[in-house]
């Protein structure tokens, strides 16, 4: 129970310095077509949420030492008391991890319950495509992004923006509306990116840190963080694999497909929603420039540097505690100054505990 509870902290402490320092050399770089490096930060945050850090690195176990009963130090004038206020941290400890045991609990539940009724309300609401044109374009996208995961194609007349649904089996619903042959491209150009970049399964291990890091108010700043940029990812594989004519044909496709989520959206991966993060979406898509190889290694290195500072908490956390102060002072007492010396069986020994001598065994055995 307290390894776990440690280990909660060291990981929600490490997670939540990377966020913070890559959230702040995003604002520094905004203008810059850093979106993927950005939501590989946030993503690796969570991870750092959900993983427990001692699987990145390897450093020395706490040392356990068995302090001495009260007997041990009696001759010292030392008195070690049994219960007392040891026992009420212990419950108290208790009681802390119930707390947060049941609201995670709770939590995952509540998860699984709204995730289970959105695939339901997905069944209900939506049929097969059976339109060829759309099919056609769908399948030269995923062939043109080398994708070899199939996915179904559903129409629904509920929905206004088209999304993906499903970690396992994925499938793209549309609105049930006319749209273009260049507008259907984006549409399914931007879907397949998401599923490319497996923004489903990171979207719910946001989810699930945020079950087990209640407590921590970064985690929801997080869940925000990673939906944002995980769309401006995919507004850029769009921009960059189809090389339009006029950005902002696709900025307006974005505003035409508003999203009404309906409560799918925790879940889901929609092609548009509304807030100030479209509003940076489009300002994105207006100026976007590409992305040079020389941006894509300094994101790598940047991403490599707060790693490595993120886990160096975890390292100075247990390293605080190889040799806590309070066992330093055991060692130190009068109790263990007599116990450093050690002497051989056969020679005579002047602490009256130690055994008695080879010699003196004979003498008595040769008297019987």
């Amino acid at each position: 129970m307290t390894e776990i509870l440690h280990c909660l902290l060291v990981s929600t402490v490490s997670g939540s310095i990377m966020f913070a320092i890559g959230s702040l050399l995003n604002v520094v770089i905004s203008r810059r077509s850093m979106s993927y490096w950005y939501y590989r930060v946030v993503l690796l945050s969570v991870l750092m949420l959900i993983v427990p850090v001692e699987a990145f690195v390897s450093l020395p176990r706490i040392v356990s030492v068995e302090l001495p009963s009260s007997a041990a130090v009696a001759g010292s004038g030392s008195t070690v008391i049994a219960g007392g206020a040891g026992e009420r941290g212990v419950s108290a400890l208790e009681a802390v991890f119930a707390v947060w045991l049941s609201v995670a609990a709770v939590l995952m539940i509540k998860n699984i319950v709204m995730y289970w009724r959105a695939s339901v309300m997905i069944k209900r609401m939506t049929a097969p495509c059976t339109d060829r044109r759309t099919l056609y374009i769908c399948d030269n996208m995923r062939a043109e992004l080398r994708l070899r995961r199939k996915v179904r194609v559903l129409r629904s007349a509920e929905v206004s923006s088209p999304l993906l649904f499903g970690v396992v089996r994925p499938k793209i619903i549309i609105p049930s509306r006319e749209f273009s042959d260049e507008s259907l491209k984006m549409i399914f150009a931007h879907e397949l990116s998401h599923l490319r970049h497996h923004d489903l399964g990171a979207k719910l291990l946001v989810i699930a840190a945020g079950c087990l890091h209640w407590f921590n108010p970064a985690v929801y700043f997080m869940k925000k963080a990673l939906s944002s940029a995980c769309e401006l990812c995919c507004d850029e594989t769009v921009l960059k694999t189809l090389k339009l004519s006029d950005n902002k044909d696709y900025g307006r496709l974005i505003i035409s497909v508003i999203e009404d989520s309906r409560g799918i959206g925790a879940y889901a991966a929609s092609m548009a929603t509304a807030g100030k993060s479209l509003k940076r979406r489009l300002f994105k898509i207006a100026v976007f420039k590409g992305v040079t190889k020389t941006l894509r290694t300094a994101g790598v290195l940047l991403t490599a540097a707060l790693s490595v500072c993120s886990m160096t908490v975890f390292g100075f956390s247990q390293a605080s505690q190889v040799l806590p102060e309070e066992i330093a002072k055991v060692f130190d007492s009068p109790a263990y100054s007599v116990t450093t010396t050690f002497s051989a069986p056969w020679e005579e020994s002047a602490t009256p505990e130690s055994p008695q001598p080879v010699k003196n065994i004979k003498a008595n055995s040769e008297n019987t």
